[in-house]
């Protein structure tokens, strides 16, 4: 999970020993427990966003054969 503290620094430790420091504006990638408690006391979820799709290609026309004269 990763998440992202928004005004202030946030720090989060929990009863198995556990701690993080998040500051504002920087985005850490933490387990899922851990992220559940960060996001209880106050830090945001960043979702990933997708890739843009590219653009398919054009096909080429085939090309005609000339008429003979």
């Amino acid at each position: 999970m990763k998440i992202m503290a928004k005004e202030q620094e946030i720090y989060v430790s929990t009863l198995w020993g556990a701690a993080i420091t998040v500051l504002p504006g920087q985005v850490r990638e933490v387990g899922d427990d851990l992220g559940y408690a960060c996001l209880q006391a106050g830090c945001v979820e960043v979702k990933d966003e997708p890739a843009p799709k590219s653009k398919p290609k054009p096909k080429a026309k085939p090309k005609k054969a000339r008429k003979k004269k």
